[in-house]
């Protein structure tokens, strides 16, 4: 599934919401690009090939440093915006201990915020720890719950006009996509696009998650998203564990995997979602 796509042809309107290229699942970047590019998420581009279940290692090299010149122009850092803890007077989530919690049921006494819209998950034993002045939210808990919380939280605020140049920054894992979602994301601060696929499908939230795979190093996730009462898509979703938080991993063309999944059923999948 493309997250920063130039491509938005509308000749899909016999195909569902999670086959056509103008799906969205809460985009990265909306009208360009889960929601990231899930409103966190995706805008779908027509790959040719129908979806497919998650690879099992991370599709695009995060633990180096990057080996390509970057194909736009140079990243500037914006200045370090103030770090607000979410619970002061404890540890932050991403300094914890590792658990398992979240592996193989949902974590308990989760609270949920909206997101630009979409229900996201807190807890502050799991994250988000820090929310910064500009409303980015990062620190997450080494663990399943803390890879979940992390993707459904970044692909909200990717979708966020306001946040989604702070999430390509500082949220996702570096390498090749960034640079190529960095690119995007700027172009659409120039020149934004309006986003119309979600005004034509109504609002997503989620709806509930499978780890494919985890190691406190990284994590592949299957992510439901639900369209209105009726459709779900299953996103696929890697992330890995860089500069002691959850990054998402983002191909090196800028996707963010597969085209999803539509779900008959949340058969192997966790229930998780806000009321």
């Amino acid at each position: 599934m493309a997250l920063f796509s130039r491509d938005r042809e509308t000749d899909d309107e016999s195909e569902g919401p999670f086959e056509g290229r103008a799906f969205v699942l809460s985009a990265i970047v909306v009208g360009a690009a889960l929601v990231c590019g899930v409103a966190l998420f995706f805008l779908g581009r027509d790959s040719g090939t129908p979806g497919a279940a998650p690879t099992q290692e991370p599709s695009a090299p995060v633990t180096t440093a990057p080996t390509e010149e970057p194909t736009g122009p140079p990243a500037t850092p914006d200045p370090t915006p103030t770090k607000r803890p979410t619970n002061p007077d404890g540890p932050a989530p991403c300094k914890l201990a590792p658990t398992e919690e979240g592996l193989t049921e949902a974590p308990r006494a989760v609270s949920w915020d909206f997101e630009d819209g979409v229900l996201v998950p807190t807890r502050a034993d799991i994250g988000a720890g820090i929310i910064d002045d500009d409303g980015l939210r990062r620190c997450y808990r080494r663990s399943p719950a803390g890879a979940v919380f992390a993707a459904f939280t970044t692909l909200a605020q990717a979708q966020n006009p306001d946040t989604r140049l702070a999430v390509v920054q500082h949220r996702l894992a570096t390498g090749p996509g960034q640079r190529h979602a960095l690119a995007e994301a700027r172009r659409l601060q120039v020149s934004p696009t309006p986003d119309t696929v979600r005004n034509e499908l109504g609002q997503m939230q989620y709806a509930g998650y499978k780890v494919i795979d985890y190691t406190p190093n990284r994590a592949v996730l299957s992510v439901a998203i639900q369209v209105e009462d009726q459709n779900i898509g299953g996103v696929a979703v890697n992330l890995v564990w860089q500069g002691s938080d959850w990054k998402v991993v983002l191909r090196s063309d800028g996707d963010l995997g597969p085209r999803p999944d539509l779900l008959a059923t949340l058969d192997g999948y966790i229930a998780f979602k806000g009321a």
